[in-house]
This record gives C-alpha cells, sequence and structure tokens, in this order.
C-alpha cells in the first residue's frame, strides 16, 4: 500500500486555482499533467475525459469531483489534484458545489497500466474515507496535501460482498472504501471483493461467505461468480448509492436482516 506514494507527485497538484467552471477546472489541471510529461496532448486528452463525463456523474458528494477515464494520450499513469479558491456547478451526487478536482490520468492500454491502475485503485480508495477527505480540505501546501491522502485510518454482523462499477477505476473502491467505514462503526465484520480494470481483488474465500450473514453488492455492472452466494441474503445497490449514503444503506441492511 505504501506504493501509492507514486502517484502523489506535487508538480500535479495546484492548490488555489480560480476556475469559475468543470471545463476551466480540467483544463487547468489537464495543462499540469502534460507540463508534467503525463499527457501528450491536452485537448485529445480533455476530449476523452468528457466522454467518460458523458456516461454519469463524476461529483461524488462532499465537495469533490473525480473526473477520469481511459486515453490513448496518457503516456504516464498520474493524478491531478486541484483544490479550487471557490465551489463550481458540477453534476453531483449531492448537488453541491465542488471544491476538489481530482483529476485521473489512465493509459487505454490495460495491460502495460496493470500496476499503476492498482496505485489509482488504492488512491481512489483514500477518497471513501470521510478523515481524509475533511484534511485534504484544509491543505494548505502540496506537501500536506499528499500526507493526508498517504495517511489512512484504517467488526456484529458479517457482511461480504462485490464493488464494481461500469469504468472499474474509481467507483468501484470509493464504494467499498464507503460501506467497508460504514460497517465498522457499526462493528461489522466486512470483506469487499472488487472486480474493476485490473480484475478481481480481494476475492472472497469460502469461509467469508458461509460465515456471511448478507451479501452486499454495490454494482453498476453484472458481475461474476455469483454461483457462490446461494442460498444467501443479496442486497443490490447502485455504487452511486454507496457512495453517497453508506451509513443509512449500512443501516437499512441491519434493519432488513433483523426482521
Amino acid at each position: 500500500m505504501n506504493e501509492i506514494v507514486n502517484v502523489l507527485d506535487p508538480k500535479i497538484i495546484e492548490l488555489n486555482i480560480d476556475a469559475k467552471n468543470k471545463k476551466e477546472a480540467i483544463t487547468e489541471l489537464s495543462k499540469k499533467l502534460k507540463e508534467a510529461n503525463y499527457i501528450d496532448d491536452i485537448d485529445a486528452f480533455i476530449e476523452d475525459i468528457y466522454i467518460r463525463e458523458s456516461e454519469g456523474i463524476t461529483g461524488i458528494g462532499d465537495g469533490i469531483a473525480i473526473p477520469h477515464g481511459k486515453s490513448s494520450y496518457v503516456s504516464s499513469v498520474g493524478v491531478a489534484i486541484g483544490i479550487l479558491k471557490n465551489g463550481i456547478e458540477w453534476e453531483s451526487l449531492d448537488d453541491e458545489p465542488v471544491k476538489i478536482v481530482i483529476l485521473f490520468a489512465v493509459s487505454d492500454d490495460n495491460k502495460a497500466a496493470r500496476n499503476q491502475l492498482k496505485l489509482l485503485s488504492l488512491f481512489a480508495g483514500r477518497l471513501g474515507n470521510n478523515e481524509v477527505v475533511k484534511k485534504l480540505k484544509m491543505a494548505k501546501n502540496k506537501r500536506r496535501c499528499n500526507k493526508f491522502i498517504y495517511r489512512r485510518k484504517c467488526s456484529v454482523m458479517k457482511i461480504v460482498g462485490i464493488s464494481a462499477c461500469s469504468a472499474g477505476i474509481a467507483h468501484t473502491y470509493i464504494a467499498k472504501e464507503k460501506v467497508v467505514n460504514a460497517a465498522k462503526k457499526l462493528g461489522d465484520t466486512i470483506h469487499m471483493e472488487t472486480q474493476g480494470t485490473i480484475g478481481v481483488e480481494d476475492e472472497l474465500t469460502k469461509k467469508e461467505i458461509e460465515e456471511a450473514d448478507v451479501v452486499l453488492l454495490t454494482v453498476d455492472v453484472k458481475v461474476s461468480g455469483m454461483d457462490r452466494f446461494k442460498g444467501k441474503k443479496l442486497i443490490k445497490v447502485p455504487t452511486d448509492t454507496a457512495i453517497q449514503s453508506p451509513n443509512k444503506l449500512l443501516e437499512k441492511i441491519h434493519e432488513a436482516i433483523n426482521k
């Protein structure tokens, strides 16, 4: 997990960005990526980002947006972080202005980028941690910005599940982190498998499934291995629900199981 430092580059972190809208914010961060040799063509890269924007909301709530997408114009996988002077309008799960924009630059060569995608999945998971998000908003310099992301804090009902989104990059891991944190607050034991661009991670064991009281699916796509859960109580929600209201989701699961 310490390898996450490999995608925390001060050269692509910008504080106090004076952007008035989504386009300006994405363009400013794309310029930082180009200057640091992460991408080859700003306009073409932005076009690929907007293809993903057209497919679904990337504002995940709490004032954070995570524009991302795979592009052939990415020469080195990385994450550009922008903290804005003022909140801007952005399609978001909570309909609130966005103050932090985290732009993922991911190559469309999945095989070559496998290791980098793993790092980005770890990074995305940090954004599901409320304490990390809170401190990130208060970052006054690039060093502290990196520190807050790098450090991570790390159960009565037993839960197993799968998280998977359409792109298999960011929402998958943020949804997982959100429900894991919410479950731990309630004292639950939880094991979540992810099925994303880089394949299956944290694969559930036979013992974990056998002992589980419920199976939680935070998914937007069809997932593999459903036959493993035969006879188990299944609860299925979109990743957006897990990201936006993880505490309510876990409370409803408790209510459903305890009926």
